[in-house]
């Protein structure tokens, strides 16, 4: 007996009649099927409802991961490059030379 029912079930189950509340697949007189269907097959196989559909198993939450444009990382890449190739300035160390106009005015 219950392999015949089994087999009822799941042939009802993939023609679309009996599915669960959590598929999202249910309108009205296929929900109460499902529950009215469960309600009395409890009673004498509490089994077989997790036996033949069970639990779904919960989705992980995927974090995405946030990936940098790619243009913005070359531009700061060769940036960085220019920098490094950029020669430090020289500074002029020696002292301001005296005009020799000037000097003659002094003596």
């Amino acid at each position: 007996m219950p392999e015949s029912l089994k087999n009822i079930l799941l042939v009802m189950a993939s023609s679309g009649f009996l599915v669960r509340p959590e598929s999202g697949g249910h309108q009205g007189e296929n929900k109460e099927l499902w529950d009215q269907t469960w309600k009395r097959l409890e009673r004498f196989l509490p089994d077989l409802k997790e036996e033949l559909f069970p639990p779904e198993p919960e989705k992980p939450v995927v974090a995405e991961k946030v990936k940098e444009p790619e243009v913005e990382v070359e531009v700061r890449e060769v940036e960085k490059e220019k920098e490094k190739e950029k020669a430090p300035e020289t500074v002029d160390t020696a002292p301001p030379q005296v005009e020799q106009s000037n000097l003659a005015d002094i003596d």
